[in-house]
């Protein structure tokens, strides 16, 4: 029998190397997250960065540069803006001074005339500033030196005592994230930058911070005793004839609930002025702001009312409105002056 020889090519070192790459039959593990993995990774890293940049950049330009152009659109309905762009007025405000009324060019062009200068503080508050006065200091009593007093009302968590700080430019009143931190009515006198140890009688006037309304960590009970003491204190200032007006302050996040409206009742039926300010108007568009405001334009316009056609719209974080506030509360202070606005 013939033996068979097969003859196999060689395979040369270069095919041997190949073939061992190859390893059929063999798959290779991959690198965890892929050869791009620290590419992508650096990526995102930079676009995270490019993103906290840019909100930098627009938190800064809105506190250097607030957003004047906007409420200065076309103003809806009754809705007037002034001056400044953080405080409105009803048109009819300015008809009624008039016999036959006036034109929307003319009304539009005297509110300009409120509050212009609103970059620059009121002269008032060049000189003085506010301090604590404790109930010690009026014998545990209501004063009756019969220094005018204005007061700041509004629902629980309105940011009311922020706001009171910032137009105070000191830290003199507790705030908390806590509704119903104000209990008791605290009493702030706007003395002289010269006196070493201010006499409560030597006050221009008082700022006076009420406890909040609506809602609380308190007990039910408390809370109406708040009330009840709040309306008796009001009650109170109004027959002496110091109080010459309130500020109601409402959040620029929520519309308007029962319970502010039941309070703007209160205080009409009362008869106690009072004018409305916005608060928070840096958490909100502005066309809900300007909506809010409009509404309050247009309920003095509809109601033999109380109320100022004058609407504050502030930010305490931002200091939004806090000059134009300060002029209001140095015409109540003050009387008939220069920079007195009706």
């Amino acid at each position: 029998m013939q033996s068979l020889s097969l003859s196999l090519p060689k395979l040369s070192l270069s095919t041997t190397v190949n073939a061992a790459n190859i390893g059929v039959g063999h798959k290779k593990k991959p690198r965890k997250g892929g050869r791009h993995f620290a590419y992508r990774k650096n990526e995102k890293k930079q676009l995270e960065d490019e993103r906290k940049k840019k909100k930098q950049q627009r938190n800064l330009q809105s506190q250097l540069n607030p957003p004047l152009a906007a409420p200065r659109a076309i103003p809806p309905a009754l809705l007037s803006p002034t001056g400044s762009p953080f405080v409105f007025v009803a048109k009819t405000a300015f008809a009624m001074d008039e016999p036959y009324g006036q034109s929307p060019e003319a009304a539009l062009q005297q509110s300009q005339l409120l509050f212009r200068d609103y970059t620059t503080l009121p002269r008032l508050f060049e000189t003085h500033q506010f301090d604590f006065v404790p109930p010690s200091a009026f014998g545990y009593e209501l004063p009756k030196n019969g220094v005018p007093e204005v007061a700041f009302l509004g629902r629980s968590n309105v940011g009311k005592s922020s706001l009171v700080n910032a137009l105070m430019r000191r830290n003199l009143c507790q705030t908390s994230k806590s509704p119903g931190r104000t209990q008791l009515p605290f009493y702030y006198g706007l003395y002289s930058k010269q006196s070493i140890q201010p006499d409560p009688a030597d006050a221009v006037g008082y700022l006076v911070d009420l406890p909040g309304y609506g809602f609380g960590m308190a007990p039910k009970q408390v809370v109406e005793e708040w009330q009840a003491k709040t309306q008796d204190w009001l009650l109170d200032r109004r027959n002496a004839g110091v109080l010459k007006r309130l500020f109601l302050l409402f959040d620029s996040r929520r519309d308007s609930s029962p319970i502010d409206a039941g309070v703007i009742e209160w205080a009409e039926s009362a008869h106690i002025p009072f004018t409305v300010c916005l608060t928070k108007a840096d958490r909100v568009g502005i066309p809900k702001v300007i909506r809010q405001v409009n509404d309050h334009c247009i309920r003095f316009a509809t109601h033999d009312t109380y109320q100022s056609p004058v609407v504050h719209v502030s930010s305490s974080s931002n200091k939004w409105g806090i000059n134009e506030l300060l002029t209001s509360i140095e015409a109540e202070f003050v009387g008939d002056g220069d920079d007195k606005v009706e």
